[in-house]
């Protein structure tokens, strides 16, 4: 019988770090995603001398949307 529990707890923990990794490569997709639009936005404005980073607003709110709505799309799949 503790040989069972012993497997029942190891199954858990598995399940749990499998979780936690599935979460953290989610948060690390967005804040790789939201950063590869202000890096697009600020070489645009960088390129076209602009005075107000109007493209690295813009990328950003773009790039979130993109974001937000992947793992909406992706949790909604559970």
């Amino acid at each position: 019988m503790s040989q069972n529990n012993k497997k029942d707890d190891l199954e858990e923990l598995n399940k749990g770090a499998k979780t936690y990794a599935q979460y953290g490569g989610m948060a690390f997709e967005m804040f790789a995603t939201v950063g590869l639009g202000a890096f697009i936005g600020w070489k645009l404005d960088k390129w076209l001398k602009m005075k107000t980073p109007i493209f690295t607003i813009l990328f950003l709110v773009f790039f979130t949307g993109i974001s937000f709505y992947s793992i909406i799309k992706r949790l909604s799949k559970k």
